[in-house]
């Protein structure tokens, strides 16, 4: 339907450093968005060898199978419409990045680093990898044997109102995150593909950083973080993923569920656009805060009938029965 966009998010099973058992889940969930009508799909944050693998991260061997596995779903993928956006390791140069590769049409379109790494509590990503944050605007990388853009300064644009702009994880819970300046240069979609181990209140601080990030932007949100199999470690994990739309949540998962899950909604881009011209105060903070990118064009497509999301009978006043009693 015109004006709309199917987004999906997608939580594989993740058997830890398998590189085949975890491409074949994430291709399964692939085929799955692609069959309801998807533009986007988006996986968890190192997905392909699982988030836990650690000192693993350094292994040749593992850092080979990623390769051949991106250059495999690009392959196997070469006829589903959803971009999909992939988690995975990637050595370019002299350091080892946490990335998110944008796959679609046989091709790597691009690939965006993690901006920020998280080196507190139980987190030690600076053992492994360097921050996005510091490479050079302009740089490629090579793929699978694919040379594609690399950078924090890639957008996603299709046309039709849908941009996607990528942040990974640590990156949204810095206080200013990669998003911040992707809606204003004109990104619609925010995708975050993250791991985000489980401890109590999480999932509701999850859940506030976006419907915030999802309004203060108009744009939709869309965040994946690992499912299960994941929990090798002392480290639990709780399947959560969700889609916000301009300070909403609109679906969300199963948390903790031990199976492959995909959600999916219509995301109204026309609403989006039309909020962000009547809040001139959007336009205001864009150009004061002005970041140049690269925009790689992919295939959209169109949400097909009957429209996936609720419409309320009642849409001016709330639906939480406590805040309509205030």
């Amino acid at each position: 339907m015109r004006g709309f966009a199917r987004i999906s998010a997608a939580v594989p099973r993740c058997v830890v450093a398998d590189v085949h058992a975890n491409r074949e889940h994430h291709l399964g969930l692939w085929r799955e968005a692609h069959a309801q009508g998807a533009a986007v799909v988006v996986f968890p944050e190192l997905g392909l060898c699982g988030y836990s693998v650690r000192d693993l991260l350094l292994d040749g061997h593992l850092r080979g199978q990623m390769h051949k596995s991106v250059a495999w779903l690009a392959e196997q993928g070469r006829d589903l419409a959803p971009l999909a956006l992939v988690g995975l390791p990637l050595a370019v140069g002299p350091g080892l990045y946490n990335c998110a590769v944008a796959l679609q049409g046989g091709r790597v379109l691009g690939v965006v680093p993690k901006a920020y790494l998280p080196t507190y509590r139980e987190f030690e990503e600076a053992r492994w990898f360097r921050p996005g944050a510091e490479v050079p605007a302009g740089s490629t990388c090579t793929v699978a044997g694919q040379a594609a853009p690399f950078g924090t300064d890639l957008l996603f644009e299709a046309g039709d109102g849908l941009t996607v702009g990528v942040e990974i994880c640590e990156d949204y819970w810095v206080q200013v995150p990669p998003s911040a300046l992707q809606v204003g240069a004109g990104a619609t979609v925010v995708c975050n593909l993250s791991a985000s181990n489980f401890t109590v209140g999480k999932a509701e601080l999850r859940r506030l950083l976006a419907q915030a990030a999802s309004d203060r932007g108009k744009c939709a949100y869309v965040y994946v973080a690992a499912g299960p199999g994941e929990s090798s470690t002392d480290l639990a994990f709780d399947a959560d993923a969700f889609i916000c739309e301009n300070g909403a949540v609109l679906v969300e998962s199963e948390r903790f569920a031990r199976r492959d899950q995909l959600i999916a909604v219509d995301v109204d881009l026309e609403r989006l656009s039309r909020e962000r011209l009547s809040t001139g105060s959007f336009g205001d903070c864009a150009r004061a805060n002005p970041k140049a990118f690269r925009r790689v064009p992919f295939a959209g497509r169109a949400a097909p009938a009957p429209l996936r999301r609720e419409v309320s009978a009642h849409p001016f006043l709330p639906s939480d029965p406590a805040t309509l009693a205030t």
